[in-house]
């Protein structure tokens, strides 16, 4: 498998992930606003307020323990051979 086939496929997994996700979060919604007569969405909304300096607390934190990683290359990528020759 190429790599171009393998990225495909990979971006293919993540979106089919992603519209599974988002259909749950409105089967949630639904669920919520029958049974419990409530706004799901205000709901979220008050938590994610509520809890915002948390959340960006660790959006922050995650992002600089990524960063500070260094992205090792070895030189066996499809750029590096189309720059070879």
């Amino acid at each position: 498998m190429t790599t171009v086939t393998a990225v495909a496929s990979m971006i293919r997994h993540l979106i089919l992930l992603g519209s599974l996700e988002l259909i749950f979060l409105a089967l949630y919604l639904m669920l919520i606003s029958c049974r419990l007569g409530v706004s799901g969405v205000r709901q979220l909304a008050f938590v994610l307020w509520s809890q915002r300096i948390l959340l960006q607390s660790k959006f922050l934190t995650l992002t600089l323990m990524i960063l500070g990683f260094p992205l090792e290359h070895y030189g066996n990528g499809i750029i590096f051979r189309l720059r070879s020759g």
